[in-house]
């Protein structure tokens, strides 16, 4: 009633005067503001007292709620004191079907707390009222399961790596990553949330877990999952070269004669019980390479070479060690390092391409390995730590179809070399190689 007279048959539970305004609580449950008539504004209390609660199904009382239970997707939160909180449709926050004062698109129960994301987007914390506590979700976003590792089909390969597998389980992600013992696998396809497709990588024999790990860290581990078999009558070595002999054995190596690329033969070289290019030219502009190749070509196919750098160019300057396998200037794989960094890359039919950089690390990246897939038909870039004069597990970074055609499998050189590019001011120093190795498992 206005002045004793019926407002224009205004009724409902509250008045309210907020702003030199007057408001109504209707019969609707919405808020009618009062201008020689009433004008409905919704269902938020004009003067902040939040959205007045509409019809919310009754309560139901249950044991404490999971830690990060959150309203919506449930129905509904219980707190440690048994108190029972539930949203309304309209987004206000009820506590046993009584309103809070409290509106939001949210409610979260975290560490036996009550918390309610406000329409302000902001979250407040329930003490007998609400306090503002900041944008940040009190238990973060929920996390997603861990994977689970329950198979792997078959549970054994080759020494070799190659072996074609099917890993069964549960929550795997996309970009998960295998690995098996230390090593990584290869060609990794997460084919759904319980299915991933790879192949293993190379490892001494024995019998060692696979690990499963998604993207945000977690991973899944098979215990013994995986045993690495040698092969039978061990590997076929082309060629190796481990030069103790303190003279190059010509046999193996051509000098001065690269393949890949210019030669300057006024860099120095020496062979004692390791191999040694340099010192590389400072000051000096243009292309001064040398080192060494194999005499000969070797069939490819199935196989692996590898060499050790026992020291890298100074990372002050551009000065590269480099090891290369291919045909010739126009057609390589290669591995080197330069300014600091550890880098993969292809030269096919005269075009250059960088296929991976990471930062060099002369510990991790003491061996660096080249080889050819025979499951994949890949060419596959790996490195491996020092493990007592043999190299470590390999570490995969990289692999692409091998490009068959510009360079055939059949007769494939190798080379070690060091070198600059560029004049350097600061000394580039001296490269050293050793434990070189081409072999077929």
């Amino acid at each position: 009633m206005r002045n004793g007279v019926s407002a224009q048959g205004g009724a409902g539970s509250q008045i309210l005067y907020c702003n030199h305004i007057v408001y109504a609580l209707g019969t609707d449950n919405q808020w009618w503001r009062w201008n020689n008539g009433w004008t409905p504004v919704g269902s938020v209390d004009p003067c902040g007292g939040g959205p007045t609660p509409t019809p919310t199904p009754t309560p139901t009382p249950s044991p404490e709620s999971p830690n990060n239970t959150r309203v919506p997707p449930g129905t509904q939160i219980v707190d440690s004191n048994g108190d029972v909180w539930t949203r309304s449709t309209n987004g206000a926050i009820l506590r046993n079907g009584a309103g809070t004062a409290g509106a939001g698109p949210q409610v979260l129960y975290c560490n036996h707390i009550v918390y309610a994301l406000g329409t302000d987007s902001q979250w407040w914390r329930w003490n007998n009222g609400w306090s503002p506590t900041g944008p940040i979700d009190p238990c973060g976003s929920p996390t997603p399961p861990a994977p689970v590792v329950n198979t792997v089909t078959p549970n054994s390969g080759s020494s070799a790596g190659g072996t074609s597998i099917t890993i069964s389980g549960s929550n795997f992600q996309t970009n998960a990553t295998v690995s098996l013992g230390s090593s990584f696998a290869s060609s990794v396809s997460v084919i759904n949330s319980s299915t991933i497709t790879a192949l293993t990588p190379a490892h001494a024999a024995g019998t060692v877990n696979l690990v499963v790990t998604n993207p945000d860290g977690q991973n899944g581990t098979l215990t013994n999952g995986f045993t690495y078999n040698a092969p039978p009558g061990g590997e076929t070595v082309l060629v190796a070269d481990d030069f103790n002999n303190g003279v190059l054995d010509t046999s193996k190596w051509a000098a001065n004669n690269l393949f890949s690329g210019f030669t300057d033969a006024s860099v120095g070289w020496q062979e004692t019980t390791i191999f040694s290019i340099g010192p590389l030219k400072q000051n000096v502009d243009g292309s001064h390479y040398n080192g060494i190749r194999t005499s000969n070509g070797f069939d490819f196919r199935n196989a692996y070479s590898y060499v050790e750098l026992v020291q890298g160019p100074s990372t002050s300057t551009k000065a590269d060690a480099m090891f290369t396998v291919g045909r010739d200037a126009q057609n390589y794989y290669r591995v080197y390092v330069e300014e600091g960094s550890f880098i993969c890359q292809a030269r096919i039919g005269g075009t250059k391409r960088n296929l991976f950089t990471t930062a060099y690390n002369a510990v991790a990246h003491r061996y660096w390995r080249i080889r050819h897939e025979l499951a994949t038909g890949n060419v596959v870039f790996e490195t491996a730590p020092d493990d007592g004069g043999l190299p470590g597990p390999w570490t995969f970074w990289y692999s692409e179809q091998w490009d068959n055609v510009s360079m055939p499998l059949a007769s494939v050189m190798f080379e070690i070399k060091g070198g600059t590019w560029q004049p350097e001011s600061s000394p580039p120093g001296t490269v050293v190689f050793d434990n070189f190795k081409v072999a077929r498992p």
